[in-house]
Parts: C-alpha cells; structure tokens; sequence
C-alpha cells in the first residue's frame, strides 16, 4: 500500500482517537485549555489584545525512536499532527508561542531469525524453522511546546526561527502486526516442548499494550519557515522542523530509548487580533 494510501489511514484512525479520547481531554487536558482561554480573556480585557495572535496548523511528522530492546533497528513512520496556538509580540520581531497539539508518534519494528531452539543452550538447533515478528507501535499524546519565535516581516512575506521546549501528555497507544514461529516438519521431531509442534504458530495484534510505554514526554523543538501575508491579519505558514524527545520512550526503566528523528512538516494560518503597523 503506497505512503497517501497509509497516511489516508492514519488521519482516519486521528478521528476515531480523538473521539475516543475526547473525554479524558475534557477532564484532564481540558483544564489546560480552560487556563488558556481565561489567560486570553483577561489580556484582552487588560487591552493587550493588541500584542496577540491566534493561529491553527497541521501536518505530517516523520517519527522514529533510537533503541536497542529489538534485535533490529525500528523503522520510522509517517503520522499526523495537528494543533492550535496563541502567539504573543514581545517586540516586533520577538514572540512567544504556546499551543495545543495531538501529537501522534509511530514506529515499526520488523525481525526474523535464522534458526529456532528451545533454550540458548539447546542441544538441538533447527535451522530449517524460525521466529519473525512484524509490529507497528502507534502512541498518541497531547503535546504542549512554548517557544521562542524570532521573525522578520517585509510586505509580503517573512521568514521565523522558533526554539523551545515541549511537555507531552500521554494518551494511549496501539499495536498493530503479528508474532510467528514455524517448526519445520524435519525439526518437529527432536524439539521436547509440546508448543514447539509442526507447522505456523502465528498471533495477531490490533489493540492497546498496558504498562510498556511512558506516561509522558519532554524535549526541544526547533522550527524555521517562511510565512505569506494575505492582509495585515491573515498570515499563512510553512514550518518544516526538528524535535527531540529527552524522556525514556518506555515505562521500565531499563529499556533506554528516546524518541528522536521527529521531522515535521507544518502548514498553517494565523489570525493577528490587532492590524500590523
């Protein structure tokens, strides 16, 4: 199946995930939210609105995580990524950026062996049987960045550097694929465990796996683009970036791993609630 037709799949499952999550994000992420709105409402009222933006952009995220628990090297994915945020002018060209964003992360993990024993110290070996495994590791989370954003204006376009740092919530996960091992009829013989018979012994795997990864996530961000001014309100971005996850991907411990090779690349529009000198 070609990347649109997998990406296509992705922004469908996106829906059915924040559907299914809608309510944890009204009781717990929705406190955010709320802080975020009043935040937006009191400066208002303080007649600062004038130094604000709002803005909503999305797109796609190259994902991977650096780890050794597979026996090979993870692959990454391509996901969505999608989000709104408030913009705040420090000066002309300084800002501060704040938002929201369902943050979706993948990985794949593909394996299999050249043989098949029942212990490490087996006197038999069967080299005409093996194991495989085949998984993808979707984990969506709801992911706060507040940057630093410097961004130089002319007439019609300007470009922008953002540097920060982003704290993510853990939603939920995925895992999608299957396990098999199959014992070659010239070995079956000679294995004594009885699960070890002749033939495939294939398992499937479509849902959520408890207490294996990280309730959350932390790291920096950095973004650089170019942005078009349709009027002095109405500002339309592009913003290919970096991030860099800095917690353990994993719950146990003793499974380093970071999610690392977090290339996105982000459309989006944003609406300034003053007029632009």
């Amino acid at each position: 199946m070609s990347y649109f037709c997998w990406y296509i799949l992705d922004m469908a499952q996106l829906l059915i995930n924040i559907f299914k999550f809608k309510f944890w994000f009204f009781t717990k992420a929705g406190l955010f939210v709320f802080f975020f709105i009043t935040s937006l409402s009191l400066v208002a009222q303080q007649n600062l609105k004038e130094k604000l933006s709002i803005g909503f952009e999305g797109g796609t995220q190259f994902t991977n995580i650096n780890s050794t628990i597979y026996s090979n090297a993870p692959t990454s994915r391509i996901k969505p990524d999608i989000g709104i945020f408030a913009l705040y002018d420090i000066t002309q060209d300084f800002k501060i950026k704040f938002g929201f964003y369902y943050d979706t992360r993948a990985y794949r993990v593909r394996y299999k062996s050249g043989y098949l024993a029942e212990t490490d110290t087996s006197s038999y070996v069967g080299y005409n049987s093996y194991f495989q495994y085949d998984l993808i590791y979707n984990v969506d989370f709801l992911t706060i960045p507040l940057n630093f954003v410097y961004e130089k204006e002319g007439d019609k376009f300007g470009i922008f550097l953002e540097v920060g740092f982003y704290y993510s919530f853990y939603l939920g996960n995925n895992v999608s694929g299957f396990t098999d091992f199959y014992v070659h009829p010239n070995d079956a013989p000679h294995f004594n465990d009885p699960n070890l018979t002749q033939g495939h012994h294939r398992v499937a795997f479509d849902g959520p796996v408890d207490n294996f990864f990280n309730t959350y996530d932390f790291g920096i961000n950095l973004h650089f683009g170019i942005a078009y001014f349709i009027n002095p309100q109405i500002e339309l971005r592009f913003a290919p970036g970096f991030t860099y996850g800095l917690a353990n991907v994993f719950e146990n411990p003793n499974f380093q791993s970071r999610w690392s090779n977090l290339f996105k690349l982000r459309f989006g529009i944003v609406y300034k609630l003053h007029r632009s000198n």
